[in-house]
C-alpha cells in the first residue's frame, strides 16, 4: 500500500542513495555492533529495572544456536531482506526528506511507529527494537546510504540480538 502510494505521488526513488561501495560492508558491520551493543544493553538495564517484563526461563526454554538455524529457509531470508527494506526505506529512509522544521515531530511519529510494529514481540521487545532504531536514526545523520541500515535490519531479523551468545556456545 506504502508504494503504492508513493508511486501515485510520483515520488523518485532515485534520491534515496542505495549505492554500493567499499564501504558498504564495513558500515553495515558497524551498524550492527553499535546498534547491538545498545539495544542489548538497553535490554540489560530494562531486565533490572522491569523483571516483571522478562518470565524466569528454565532448562526446556533454552534456545540453542544449532536449533535457531534449523528454522532458516529461503523464505525467512527473503522476508528479512524484504522487511529491512521496507522498515528502513519508511523509518529513516524518507526521514531526512522531511523539512527540518518537521524533524522532532517526524522523529518521533518514526520512533512510535517502529515501536507500535513491534509489539508482537511484547512491550519488553518493542522497546529493546525502538532502542535499536534510535541508534539508527543517529547514524543516518551521518550517512546518506540506506543499503547498510537495511541490510543490518535484516540482520537482526535472522540471528536477532543473540548471535555472541550463539558464538559463545
Amino acid at each position: 500500500m506504502a508504494w503504492l502510494y508513493l508511486q501515485y505521488r510520483q515520488f523518485d526513488f532515485k534520491i534515496l542513495n542505495f549505492n554500493v561501495n567499499k564501504w558498504t560492508l564495513p558500515k553495515i558491520v558497524l551498524y550492527i555492533l553499535l546498534a547491538g551493543s545498545v539495544a542489548t544493553a538497553y535490554e540489560i538495564m530494562q531486565q533490572a529495572v522491569l523483571p516483571h517484563w522478562y518470565p524466569p526461563a528454565d532448562e526446556s526454554t533454552h534456545y540453542s544456536a544449532t536449533e535457531h538455524m534449523s528454522q532458516w529457509s529461503i523464505s525467512l531470508f527473503l522476508f528479512a531482506l524484504l522487511n529491512g527494506f521496507y522498515e528502513e526505506l519508511f523509518f529513516i529512509g524518507l526521514l531526512v526528506l522531511i523539512e527540518k522544521k518537521y524533524f522532532p515531530w517526524v522523529i518521533l511519529f518514526s520512533l512510535m511507529v517502529r515501536f507500535a510494529f513491534h509489539t508482537y514481540q511484547g512491550l519488553a521487545g518493542a522497546m529493546v527494537i525502538t532502542t535499536l532504531g534510535m541508534v539508527f536514526l543517529l547514524l543516518r545523520w551521518k550517512s546518506d546510504e540506506l543499503l547498510p541500515f537495511m541490510l543490518a535490519h535484516s540482520f537482526f531479523d535472522v540471528f536477532g540480538l543473540g548471535l555472541p551468545l550463539y558464538l559463545l556456545e
